[in-house]
């Protein structure tokens, strides 16, 4: 078998290269580097030999290595490196060796046995670690131990706890080709602890994802990253089509919808490349040129070019999805505010506003924001004319690899720097993000309120009905006669739907189930439950605008209090608000009906959120969200938790 066959030739070699060694002894400098190239050369010739039997990738995949096999194989090119070092010939054809057997692993589970025997055998050597430390308390502890004699132990200690593995890693790096396989490995290993999370060798396995972060964090450090505009006219059709690929906020069918963002002139897109990797993006950031900040995808792509099946109006409309509209700019010297409540503290923003408007009513609700779009318009300066306004609507990562080390931090900062050097009118950098984790909070807090309900109902006195005691009520009176309200309204149109069509086919339309009884319509439990039914299926869209736009005030305030109020350790629990404040940016507004794509609807019932970058802020923002855990937020937002 060809595999097995380069595994006897290596541990071949290995013998060879011994008793060469043995006979060499006596013999001249020059005469035993004669040897050892005469050696090297007879083996990279049978390597390639071997190699070229393999004709096809199918070939290749066929084979099927025992886990002897793989550890021998593993020993013999540590080994190799150690013997060799880094710089020397044969170790380069022990890495092709190398590469070339994993990619002949035929599936996940000897992809599995492979990683775990890397991480289990080949890690950390106890052994070693123990005489490093004893050599250390034995002779480092001495009192006339010299510097230079500490150093070296030291050097020895540090070397003795690092995982045998790096030493067979850290020079495939050096290969051509090396970065990418490491990457490739990596974004296989993470796929295997996601599929399988409770492996009882995890632990090892993840110590071994770590140890290739941390190595990988350096290699694509930004230093040696190239920032390239991506075109249509110039860049490669490969590169194109991993851009495209890479694209995961907003999905692109086909080419034409990459084509037209890439020829307008009012659109660019940026990509970090690494020089190992020239055809493979590591992270896509997309960028449009407007005259105001987008409060909606519609804003930013044609509406035929979003995958939305439903328009949600222009930010220019006096429509009643633009709740709330942030003014001036956020001063930097407002970021001393204190905690509130226990949470994350907000940085304070106090300017002039036009207010959250939340009226119980529908048609007072469509009336109230629509007035509210209407006057903050006019007094909004972030729409500063054509050309005034980057908005970077979709920053993808496009290598499962190197997920964990942060590119996107310092692409958006290089992109924002080349762009106010094109564009001298540029006078606001933002984005326009989505919020994906509001709306599974969001279920997952109204299904605790309605268990908590239930055990209270029943008289228990369970951990559910305790955490319902400890929490702030989810809604609020007003709001929960307005969800009654509309959930009862839909039960009725959904109702009237079905007596005008008696023959219609059993579940081919959503419908919501259980309504809420008129006695108890008005309880925060029977509301937390209707609201549930309007959010779980997205019937609410269902509801005429009147009961969309009455819907939109409660949907907003629980966002905020998402985004402002509910952390992990400190930190904000939504993951792209986690990047953007770790950036340094403000959490500057909330737009409901923002993104009504299937994925949009999924991840945030339809909202979406303005960070703003304001670059005389972003280093206080950056320290004051990573060092004492505050949010940089405006003051319209704090108003939500009031």
């Amino acid at each position: 078998m060809r595999l097995r066959g380069i595994i006897r030739v290596t541990t071949a070699y290995l013998r060879t290269r011994e008793s060469a060694t043995v006979w060499c002894s006596g013999r001249t400098h020059w005469q035993q580097q004669q040897q050892q190239y005469t050696t090297s050369v007879g083996l990279i010739r049978k390597w390639q030999e071997i190699l070229s039997n393999v004709k096809t990738e199918e070939q290749s995949r066929q084979t099927n290595l025992e886990t002897d096999d793989l550890r021998q194989l593993l020993k013999d090119a540590i080994h190799v490196y150690k013997t060799e070092g880094a710089a020397a010939v044969v170790p380069d054809q022990v890495t092709e060796v190398f590469m070339a057997v994993y990619s002949s692993l035929a599936g996940p589970q000897q992809q599995l046995t492979f990683f775990t025997l890397v991480a289990r055998e080949f890690g950390v050597q106890g052994a070693a670690v123990d005489a490093a430390v004893q050599l250390w308390q034995d002779k480092g502890q001495a009192r006339n131990a010299s510097p230079e004699l500490l150093y070296r132990l030291a050097d020895r200690l540090t070397a003795a706890a690092q995982p045998m593995y790096m030493q067979l890693l850290l020079p495939v790096s050096q290969h051509k080709e090396g970065i990418a396989f490491l990457v490739r490995l990596r974004s296989d290993l993470l796929q295997l602890l996601r599929e399988q999370p409770g492996l009882p060798q995890a632990a090892a396995l993840r110590a071994l994802s770590q140890d290739l972060r941390s190595a990988l964090a350096r290699w694509f450090s930004v230093g040696l990253l190239q920032l390239q505009r991506i075109t249509w006219e110039d860049t490669p059709g490969q590169l194109l089509e991993r851009v495209m690929a890479a694209e995961a906020v907003h999905r692109m069918q086909h080419l034409g919808q990459l084509k037209r963002r890439l020829q307008q002139s009012d659109r660019r897109v940026f990509a970090f490349l690494h020089p190992s990797m020239p055809r493979e993006p590591l992270v896509v950031l997309h960028t449009a040129i407007l005259g105001s900040i987008p409060a909606s995808m519609d804003d930013v792509l044609a509406a035929h070019q979003h995958v939305s099946g439903i328009s949600s109006g222009s930010s220019s409309s006096a429509d009643a999805r633009l709740l709330w509209q942030q003014q001036a700019a956020v001063p930097a010297e407002s970021a001393n505010a204190g905690r509130s409540g226990g949470k994350a503290a907000l940085l304070a923003a106090e300017h002039g506003s036009a207010g959250v408007p939340g009226p119980a009513a529908a048609a007072a609700a469509a009336a109230a924001a629509a007035a509210a779009a209407a006057a903050t318009a006019g007094l909004d300066n972030s729409s500063s004319g054509p050309g005034s306004v980057a908005c970077f609507y979709s920053i993808s990562s496009g290598q499962p690899g190197l997920s964990g080390v942060d590119l996107g931090n310092f692409l958006i900062k290089k992109a924002a720097q080349q762009l106010l050097a094109e564009l001298p009118q540029l006078q606001h950098l933002v984005t326009l993000s989505p919020i994906p984790g509001f709306r599974v909070w969001l279920i997952t807090k109204l299904q605790a309120a309605a268990a908590a309900a239930a055990a209270a109902a029943g008289g228990s006195s369970g951990a559910a009905s305790n955490r319902a005691g400890q929490e702030p009520q989810l809604l609020k009176p007003h709001e929960a006669d307005t969800v009654a309200r509309l959930h009862a309204q839909l039960i009725q149109q959904q109702q009237q739907q079905q007596q005008q069509q008696p023959h219609s086919v059993s579940g081919t339309s959503t419908s919501t189930s259980g309504a809420v009884s008129s006695s108890s319509s008005s309880s925060s439990a029977a509301a937390s439950a209707a609201l549930l039914q309007l959010v779980q299926a997205n019937a609410w869209l269902q509801l005429p605008e009147a009961g969309q736009a009455a819907l939109q005030p409660v949907l907003l305030r629980l966002c905020g209090r998402y985004l402002l109020a509910e952390t992990r350790r400190g930190w904000a629990l939504d993951p792209v608000q986690h990047f953007h404040l770790k950036n340094g940016a403000w959490l500057w507004r909330l737009n409901t009906r923002a993104d009504l794509s299937a994925a949009g609807l999924e991840r945030s019932c339809g909202l979406m959120v303005n960070y703003k970058y304001v670059l005389a802020d972003v280093t206080a923002n950056n320290r004051a969200y990573l060092v004492d855990q505050l949010i940089a937020a405006a003051a319209e937002l704090r108003r939500l938790l009031d």
